[in-house]
C-alpha cells in the first residue's frame, strides 16, 4: 500500500501549528488551568488576534489585524487603531 506523498512545506507548516498549539496546552497543563484556557473552546479564557495573510510567509502580516478578541469583547479595525498609542 502505498501513503499519499506530502509537500516538504505543507510538512513544515503543519510542524508549525503543532508546536504552537502544543506550547499553548502544555501551558495550560503546567497551570493546572487546562479546563479553562489552552484550547480555543466555547467557555475557556481566549484572546484571539485575527490578521490577512501568513506571517510565517510575509511577517508584514502581522500589521494587518483585522480584529481583536479581549476577554469575549471584539474589537474591530477602526477601534485598534485609536487604541494603539
Amino acid at each position: 500500500m502505498r501513503l499519499p506523498t506530502t509537500s516538504a512545506a505543507a510538512m513544515r507548516s503543519s510542524w508549525r501549528l503543532w508546536r504552537a498549539s502544543s506550547a499553548t496546552i502544555r501551558g495550560a497543563e503546567l497551570l493546572r488551568m487546562e479546563s479553562q484556557i489552552g484550547t480555543i473552546e466555547q467557555g475557556k479564557f481566549a484572546d484571539v488576534i485575527a490578521i490577512e495573510g501568513n506571517p510565517l510567509q510575509d511577517i508584514r502580516a502581522m500589521g494587518r489585524v483585522v480584529f481583536v478578541m479581549k476577554g469575549g469583547q471584539v474589537y474591530k479595525y477602526p477601534i485598534i487603531r485609536n487604541l494603539t498609542p
